[in-house]
């Protein structure tokens, strides 16, 4: 997991794009956030750290996203 953590983190710049101009996917993106914060904040962050700070701010995204408005729901 680490060495993929690092191919992501090495091939990627700040805008998520790569030197070969592929586009980096927010799953892509939130994993780079995790391992970030991990490294602040631990000396060495294990894999399982950086998966639970991963699915934490998953979840976060989650939250902050509205669920889609479906027509066969009534609105009362």
């Amino acid at each position: 997991m680490q060495k993929e953590l690092n191919a992501i983190e090495s091939g990627f710049d700040q805008t998520g794009e790569t030197e070969q101009g592929v586009v980096m996917t927010e799953t892509e993106k939130i994993l780079t956030q995790a391992e970030d914060i991990a490294r602040r904040t631990f000396e060495e962050p294990t894999q399982q750290t950086v998966m639970q700070l991963f699915a934490r701010l998953c979840d976060e995204r989650d939250m902050l996203t509205p669920e889609p408005f479906h027509e066969e729901h009534t609105v009362h």
